[in-house]
Formats: C-alpha cells, sequence, structure tokens
C-alpha cells in the first residue's frame, strides 16, 4: 500500500509543477505582448540620403528645376486662340509655351518617399499646329515618360521603425506633339463623318418636326375655323327661326285680333238686328193696342 500511496503523491507533485511552469510562461508572454512599441517611421534625413543615393540626384534636380505657379494664375485649358503679344511678353514656364504645352498635378501617398511628385497631364488633345496658332486634329499631345526610382514602405518594422524598398516607376514628366497615324485619321474622319450624320439627323428631326408643328397648327386653324362656320351657320339658322316663329305669332295675334274684331261685329250686328226687330214688333203691338181701346169705348 505504500508504494502506492508514493506514487499518487509524486503525481500530484507534478501536476502542480507543471501548472506553475505554464502560469509562469503565461504571464512572461502577456508581459511581452504589453511591452510592444508601436513602430515609427525613418527620419527625413536619412530618408533623403537613401533617395539621393539611388536617383543620383536625377529627382532632386527635377523638383528643383522645376516651377509651379499657382493653379490661380495660370489659365490650365487648352488655348483655342493664338497666343497675342502680352503672353510673349510675360514670362510663361517652358510647359505653357510649348506647342503640346502640359500642366503638373501633384501625386501625394503617405506611405512613399518622396510622398509629393508632380505629374504632367497635357492640356490639349491635338497640337497648337493650325495656321494661326490654334489646335489642329492632325496631330496628338501625348505624355512624355522618364523612369524614375521611389522608396516604397513595407510592412515590416526593423528596431520600431519602417523599413523601405526601392521601387522603379515611370512619371510623366512633360508633353509632345506627334503626328496621327493612319488609323487614327481614319478614326477621326469616321469620328466626324458620324458626328456630322448625327448632325444632319438632328436638323431632319427638327425640320420634321417644324413641319408637323405647323401642319398640327394649320388643322387646328382649319378646325376653329370649321367650328366659328357652324357656330355661326347655326346661330344664324337659330336667328331666322326665331324671327319666323315671331312673325308666326304676330300674324296668328293679327289673325285671331281680326277674327275677334269680326266676331264682335257680328255680335254687333245680330244685337242691332235683334233691337230693330223686337223695336218693331213692339211698334206693330201698340197700334192694336189703341184700336182695341177705342173700340172698347165706342162700345
Amino acid at each position: 500500500m505504500m508504494p502506492r500511496r508514493i506514487r499518487v503523491l509524486l503525481l500530484l507533485l507534478h501536476l502542480t509543477v507543471l501548472l506553475l511552469g505554464w502560469s509562469s510562461g503565461a504571464n512572461r508572454v502577456r508581459k511581452k505582448a504589453t511591452g510592444t512599441r508601436s513602430c515609427l517611421d525613418l527620419p527625413e534625413e536619412l530618408l533623403e540620403q537613401m533617395f539621393g543615393r539611388l536617383s543620383v540626384g536625377v529627382m532632386s534636380a527635377f523638383h528643383h528645376a522645376l516651377q509651379l505657379e499657382p493653379e490661380d494664375k495660370l489659365n490650365l485649358s487648352c488655348p483655342t486662340t493664338a497666343r497675342t503679344t502680352a503672353d510673349r511678353k510675360t514670362r510663361l514656364p517652358i510647359n505653357l509655351l510649348s506647342i503640346s504645352p502640359w500642366a503638373y498635378r501633384m501625386s501625394y501617398s503617405p506611405t512613399r518617399y518622396p510622398r509629393y511628385i508632380p505629374e504632367a497631364y497635357c492640356l490639349c488633345t491635338g497640337c497648337l499646329m493650325g495656321p494661326h496658332g490654334e489646335e489642329s486634329p492632325q496631330y496628338r499631345s501625348t505624355p512624355v515618360y522618364s523612369p524614375s526610382v521611389i522608396l516604397r514602405r513595407t510592412g515590416s518594422c526593423v528596431g520600431g521603425r519602417h523599413s523601405y524598398i526601392e521601387r522603379y516607376v515611370s512619371i510623366a514628366v512633360g508633353c509632345t506633339c506627334v503626328p496621327l497615324l493612319h488609323k487614327e485619321r481614319n478614326d477621326q474622319r469616321s469620328n466626324q463623318s458620324l458626328e456630322r450624320n448625327d448632325q444632319r439627323s438632328n436638323q431632319s428631326l427638327e425640320r420634321n418636326d417644324q413641319r408637323s408643328n405647323q401642319s398640327l397648327e394649320r388643322n387646328d386653324q382649319r378646325s376653329n375655323q370649321s367650328l366659328e362656320r357652324n357656330d355661326q351657320r347655326s346661330n344664324q339658322s337659330l336667328e331666322r327661326n326665331d324671327q319666323r316663329s315671331n312673325q308666326s305669332l304676330e300674324r296668328n295675334d293679327q289673325r285671331s285680333n281680326q277674327s275677334l274684331e269680326r266676331n264682335d261685329q257680328r255680335s254687333n250686328q245680330s244685337l242691332e238686328r235683334n233691337d230693330q226687330r223686337s223695336n218693331q214688333s213692339l211698334e206693330r203691338v201698340e197700334p192694336k193696342g189703341k184700336r182695341r181701346v177705342s173700340s172698347r169705348k165706342t162700345v
């Protein structure tokens, strides 16, 4: 029995030692995790030294020679007319005096050195090769690219600082004028023909619309005129009917009045005749009565 108890005690001691060691290791890991530092960026002087060694002064010379004017003081659009004498007297940058003028926009990236890089973009689609210095569609302005090297930040952190690696990129530094190829000319001609066809179709549609509107207006005018005529005719017919009805009423009134007068005359005449007859009958009766009275007296 004693050896079994000893074995159990040894196992328990071994388990307690393992548990204590695991807890101490976890505390160490936690301490290390809580003690991590934030990764800082390299100093600007060191980045400039690294960039200068890689580019051998090419980009730095480009930056120093670049003259960036404020955008509100420059007309950053393709000129539509020839340059005037006032423009020639003013000291404009070379990029605005070219037949393929260009301007610069600043490209910014916080994970790159240099963080600000000027990139050129063409102001005109064609070139200022017209007879009066205007834009000619027979030429094309295209950007000119220059190979350059930059420092790109990586995700790793060495000694509490970000690490950088070099990357080779192409940066637009200006614009030049090139003639159009045969295919591009055909494309331009096809585009011009399409635009002309569109203009003609639009003009024809506008004409058709005008004609349809005019025809509609004419039809409206004719319908209005016909309605007015019908209204006039109906009014005239109503007036005629009213006149006829009034005339018929007047005639009927006249006839009724005449018939009444005739009846009155006839009734008066009949009354007069009756009166005459009654008077005559009375006159005839009176002498007979007188004769009878006289005969009686004689008797």
